[in-house]
């Protein structure tokens, strides 16, 4: 305030500082009541979000649980199927060799068949040879009583 201000100037000065601190004031209560309010809601909201947080580490702890149940059975099928591949190349050798003994087997089987179709035929042909010097003889003397005669 100035010096040379006269008295009414001063009081009315003053009476408007004064409301206007009322009205501060006023205004910090309403803003207090507000902030009281927001801080309720922050509340609220983080008990819902703490329950959100609460589910999902539920969600999280069974869905682990899962994952270790599935990566076990991952484990012992694949073990299973290890053993069953291992099985399964054994028993190819053996129908393998086993199939190579039966050829062998049938080779055998067809070779005296060969051999002795073969010596059926070189019999024949022994026996074809005879016959033909047997005709030839019997030709040849058949020749002789004719000019004989």
């Amino acid at each position: 305030m100035a010096e040379g201000e006269p008295l009414i100037l001063m009081r009315l000065r003053l009476w408007q500082e004064r409301e206007r601190g009322d009205l501060d004031e006023g205004k910090l209560l309403a803003e207090n009541k507000k902030l009281k309010e927001d801080v309720k809601e922050l509340e609220h909201s983080k008990q819902k979000l703490l329950q959100v947080e609460q589910v999902l580490q539920n969600q999280l702890s069974y869905s682990e649980d899962k994952r270790y149940k599935l990566e076990a059975k991952v484990a012992e099928a694949t073990d299973e199927c290890c053993v069953k591949a291992k099985l399964l190349r054994k028993t190819s050798e053996e129908l393998r060799l086993a199939r190579l003994k039966l050829d062998s087997m049938d080779s055998r089987v067809y070779l005296p068949h060969e051999v002795q179709k073969s010596a059926t035929q070189d019999e024949k042909k022994s026996q074809e040879i005879e016959y033909a010097k047997c005709a030839k003889e019997i030709s040849n003397t058949a020749k002789m009583i004719v000019s004989d005669c």
